[in-house]
């Protein structure tokens, strides 16, 4: 069993596929009652790393409006 937590990272894929960091995604504008943009995302664990690590089990996805924090 490995006692390295989890390593979280999430990407998105460019216009070539190729997958790219999105830690700092930006969605624009969302405006409430009308239909938004569709995002995709993928979420690993230890992507590509070399030493095993633990499951990502029970996981809790949060968003928030960033311009709150600015």
């Amino acid at each position: 069993m490995s006692t390295n937590a989890p390593i979280v990272s999430w990407c998105t894929k460019n216009d070539l596929g190729e997958f790219e960091d999105a830690a700092l995604a930006d969605f624009s504008v969302v405006d409430a009652g009308s239909i938004s943009n569709t995002y995709t995302y993928y979420l690993w664990n230890n992507r590509e790393g070399s030493e095993d690590t633990y499951d990502m089990l029970q996981c809790r996805i949060t968003l928030f409006n960033g311009a709150l924090y600015q």
